[in-house]
């Protein structure tokens, strides 16, 4: 059974718009000025981006892929695939799921394409890696 909760609706205000300032990871992607190219890499980002994620944590928490293959009731093939950067067919459900198991949140969200650039310079495992909540409460974040 799934406890029904309620998240925070933020009103966004039409008249604001952010502009662009001098530190911008933007200013130095001359490429990004291409829809085409900006779309690609966003695309890119988010399926590399969540297999690199949960390999690193499965890797971080000891885990097979056999072992969290277990855990989630499916195939090793399952996880092989998610952790696959050119797979691209991650489904919200089976995301939600290895959260679960992780003992992490899943945040998805969109985004100006200068929060991608920015986060696009943190993409090492430490960055990467996501602490469980009760290393979190405990204070320990390995």
């Amino acid at each position: 059974m799934e406890t029904a909760v309620s998240f925070a609706r933020a009103t966004p205000d039409p008249c604001v718009t952010e502009r662009i300032d001098a530190s911008s990871p933007l200013l130095d992607r001359h490429e990004w000025r291409e829809k085409e190219y900006r779309d690609a890499y966003m695309v890119e980002a988010v399926n590399q981006g969540i297999a690199w994620q949960i390999k690193i944590n499965r890797e971080s928490r000891g885990l097979s892929q056999k072992k969290l293959a277990s855990l989630l009731g499916t195939q090793q093939s399952a996880i092989s695939r998610l952790e696959d950067p050119d797979y691209g067919a991650h489904s919200l459900d089976s995301l939600k799921q290895v959260a679960r198991v992780f003992d992490c949140a899943l945040l998805l969200k969109l985004v100006p394409f200068s929060v991608l650039a920015a986060d696009s310079e943190h993409l090492s495992p430490e960055d990467l890696f996501a602490a469980p909540y009760t290393s979190e409460v405990a204070g320990d974040q390995t």
